[in-house]
């Protein structure tokens, strides 16, 4: 799992999935908006999994206004975590698939 923020709450959260399902849950940063960011979780991933069997890519930005009051530093915000980086997690976990 990635945090983005609030590590000690994901570490939680990994720590009760792996006591209740007995397997093993980790949890890493990651700055979606970030390709090197990505590319580094997804190195720790296939460290310490060998590869992913199910990708849930759900991160998502959105400030706290209407679109006609945004910045454009919160669009492309929006743009770098809603879009660009869902591109860059595909991108490097769909060759592990096996679609």
């Amino acid at each position: 799992m990635t945090y983005n923020s609030h590590k000690d709450k994901a570490d939680e959260i990994a720590e009760a999935i792996s006591e209740k399902y007995n397997v093993k849950a980790v949890s890493h940063y990651c700055d979606i908006s970030s390709e090197e960011s990505v590319e580094d979780f997804f190195n720790k991933v296939v460290s310490d999994f060998g590869g992913v069997d199910i990708l849930i890519n759900n991160a998502a930005y959105w400030p706290q206004a209407f679109v006609r009051d945004m910045t454009l530093e919160e669009w492309n915000k929006c743009l770098d975590v809603n879009l660009t980086g869902h591109f860059y997690f595909f991108k490097d976990f769909y060759p592990l698939s096996s679609g």
